[in-house]
């Protein structure tokens, strides 16, 4: 009767381990396929969804500010903001007058420093353009948000991207504000803004991979927390492997919100893009992402895309190229040709780099003919 009696018992456990095993592996096999079969591309069409996810993420923007409120005690700059200048309105208000903030790095991503508004030349339709406002901003701190993708095919990369963003948080200014993001299905707030960078380096180990890829959701969201942020100069870094195939919110969107607010953004697309299918004996869907649709927003929001291969040092070589570009500001104003609607669109370039449109400004570096010149419009110009 006791041997029998055991023997029930064990029957009982081994059929509740069999039972818990089960849906262990609903949770997290089927559930996800189930919610990622529901993922359409058309719910980004639908407004009532929209509104939710917007007033969801100012929800959260607010939130994090009020969190970040606490962690500027180690900043030695904490009780001020960084300075602010104000261009001249004899200036400012001459018809044509356009505004660029510029960085200058070399071919392998280092800030070139210490330039004087001589050694810059710029043009357009071929004409050189005067010069009419020179501001050197030092080094001044600003306001960067990290969205990493952790969707399933990030394995294998999230060792590196760990490596690199550590070292990116070690090079910063100690009075850079800094928030993390992660994104699978849904954006995921894993650090509010903050000047602890250990606090973000500590959220970048506890980084896995699983499901699919909101990189529009979470850029939208990082844009809301921007809003808010200490510093005037703010700029979002994406590091993906994939193509978006579940946000909410669309690429028109994000790039016009980022013009809006005056934000640059950065993305390190990591594998091939598919152009490159044909040339490459070792394709596959994880190696596959959306180059064409990263260099958009970022060229669209005054940043610079970087693809780059899944192993090597490349990943970080493109991460020390965005600390340079975040680093020493220029602000640069210049006298555009322009009349009635007519615009004037800034590019990145080097001294190789081929004129982007007719209408487009080219910046160089006279005394250095391989530097690379990123600029954002800051300043739209005057009819």
């Amino acid at each position: 009767m006791h041997y029998s009696g055991l023997r029930y018992i064990h029957a009982f456990v081994a059929a509740f381990a069999l039972m818990s095993r089960l849906i262990f592996y609903f949770l997290a096999i089927a559930a996800p396929i189930a919610l990622a079969s529901c993922a359409s591309p058309q719910v980004a069409d639908d407004p009532q969804e929209i509104a939710a996810h917007a007033a969801a993420a100012k929800a959260l923007a607010a939130q994090s500010a009020a969190i970040a409120s606490t962690h500027f005690a180690s900043c030695s700059m904490a009780a001020k903001p960084s300075p602010q200048f104000h261009v001249p309105p004899q200036i400012a208000l001459k018809p044509g007058y356009l505004e660029l903030n510029v960085s200058v790095v070399d071919k392998s991503g280092g800030s070139i420093s210490d330039l004087k508004e001589a050694d810059f030349v710029a043009y357009a339709s071929g004409i050189p353009l005067p010069i009419a406002y020179f501001h050197d901003s030092v080094e001044a701190p600003v306001t960067v948000g990290l969205l990493v993708d952790t969707s399933g095919s990030m394995e294998p990369k999230l060792p590196t991207v760990r490596s690199a963003l550590v070292d990116f948080l070690t090079k910063s200014d100690p009075c850079d504000e800094l928030f993390l993001f992660a994104f699978t299905w849904r954006p995921y707030m894993l650090q509010p803004p903050t000047t602890d960078h250990a606090a973000v380096a500590s959220h970048l180990m506890t980084l896995r991979a699983f499901g699919q890829t909101s990189m529009y959701d979470a850029i939208f969201d990082g844009l809301q927390i921007l809003q808010k942020a200490r510093y005037a100069r703010k700029a979002l870094l994406v590091i993906t492997d994939g193509m978006d195939n579940t946000s909410r919110t669309s690429l028109k969107q994000v790039t016009a919100l980022a013009r809006q607010q005056d934000v640059s953004i950065y993305v390190i697309g990591i594998g091939e893009p598919p152009t490159n299918r044909q040339a490459s004996s070792s394709w596959d869907d994880a190696n596959r992402v959306d180059a064409e649709a990263l260099n958009k927003l970022a060229n669209s929001a005054g940043g610079q895309a970087f693809i780059v291969p899944p192993t090597g040092s490349e990943f970080a070589d493109a991460v020390e190229s965005v600390e340079g570009r975040l680093g020493r500001v220029y602000t640069i104003g210049v006298i555009t040709p322009i009349s009635g609607t007519q615009s004037v669109h800034p590019i990145a370039m080097s001294s190789s780099t081929p004129p982007a449109s007719e209408s487009a400004v080219r910046l160089f570096v006279a005394n250095h003919p391989d530097a690379v010149v990123t600029t954002h419009m800051v300043k739209q110009p005057l009819p």
